[in-house]
């Protein structure tokens, strides 16, 4: 059953641990990353905000996510038409590409396959 708690998703996409584990799901419907370590539920929203939007503390139905070894994040920010580089425990993004505008889609694809490389 879909929802907005911290035990729940809505239309989760893209999905990745990083090196110790911890899980983060692109919860689109909830326009949030979520994290989920090794100590189990709840889950712990990464982008600490789940408010949809364009703003930089924003997302809009992400897509995808890529973590580092620093647990820093690119996110395929789809409906913001943006990639957002977001640093661990940070509030807000930085836009690393797209304009805001539609943009071609492969753009989010390559940029967050070539930081899951790093």
């Amino acid at each position: 059953m879909p929802g907005n708690g911290s035990e729940r998703l809505n239309s989760p996409r893209g999905i990745v641990f990083d090196p110790s584990d911890t899980l983060y799901v692109a919860d689109s419907g909830n326009h949030r990353i979520q994290k989920l370590d090794n100590s189990g539920p709840p889950a712990e929203t990464a982008t600490r905000n789940s408010t949809n939007g364009p703003n930089s503390t924003q997302l809009r139905q992400p897509a995808d996510v890529a973590v580092d070894s620093a647990q820093n994040m690119l996110i395929a920010d789809t409906m913001n038409y943006r990639i957002q580089y977001w640093a661990n425990g940070a509030y807000n993004g930085t836009t690393v590409g797209g304009t805001g505008r539609n943009f071609c889609l492969k753009a989010n694809v390559y940029l967050i396959m070539y930081f899951r490389k790093i």
